[in-house]
């Protein structure tokens, strides 16, 4: 469904022709005969703006009442164990196998005096090895440390969202027009209208909502990778 912008020409008292100009919601698919159904070929703005913002409305008025502060805590506590716990042991075993790396070069010098147990071949397939199994090990504990930080990220997201939700209101309707659509957009996935009723389908991207409010995001570092939290919602409302 596209938004156009049109409409028909009038003559004034003094003569002159004037064309009215009005925004109006158009199925494309429909106007086209590309799809069938029973709905609308055009819906006025006012009427479909009009419940999208009733429905957003009611959705974040939702979210000021959901007690955030308890499902951080528990998110802090049960996805933060396992990677915790994970990274430990792999730094363990890293260490390890730095240590045995270093046995390893310090026998090359006994193998160029004769004084070595093993010969050249072994003893460069050995540490070859050892180089592999730090370099996986590596991989792992890196990998590992950006998950920990994106969970502590989310955490700071959903606090932030948690402090800006209850003024989104007054800061959406402060807006310019195009402020407007990137806020919406941060919140809403897609919109589905039919002859006698609206689906919406809400995305709330924490990242994205926080930053088209420019709101103090002073808690959350500044140096990470979005975390890409995501809060859904469907909702149905009659025309």
């Amino acid at each position: 469904m596209r938004c156009l912008i049109g409409g028909l020409p009038y003559t004034r008292k003094d003569g002159t022709k004037k064309a009215t100009r009005s925004a109006k919601y158009r199925c494309s698919g429909k106007a086209h005969q590309k799809v069938k159904c029973s709905g609308q070929t055009t819906y006025s703005p006012t009427r479909i703006e009009g419940v999208v913002l009733e429905e957003i409305y009611a959705y974040l008025d939702q979210l000021k009442t959901v007690d955030l502060t308890s499902q951080i805590e528990k998110l802090k506590k049960q996805n933060m164990s396992e990677e915790t716990k994970a990274l430990r042991k792999y730094k363990k075993e890293i260490d390890k196998a730095n240590s045995d790396l270093t046995g390893l070069k310090n026998e090359v010098i006994k193998v160029i005096n004769g004084e070595s147990s093993f010969d050249r071949d072994m003893l460069s397939e050995m540490i070859n090895d050892k180089q592999k199994e730090i370099s996986e090990l590596n991989e792992k504990i890196e990998q590992l440390e950006q998950q920990l930080e994106s969970k502590k990220v989310e955490h700071a997201e959903l606090e932030a969202l948690q402090k800006h939700v209850p003024v989104w209101r007054e800061v959406f309707k402060k807006a310019s027009i195009e402020q407007k659509k990137m806020m919406l957009s941060t919140i809403i996935k897609s919109i589905d209208v039919y002859k006698d009723r609206i689906e919406l389908n809400l995305n709330l991207h924490i990242r994205e909502f926080l930053d088209t409010m420019d709101c103090d995001k002073k808690n959350i570092p500044t140096n990470w990778v979005d975390s890409g939290k995501v809060l859904s919602h469907n909702s149905l409302a009659t025309l």
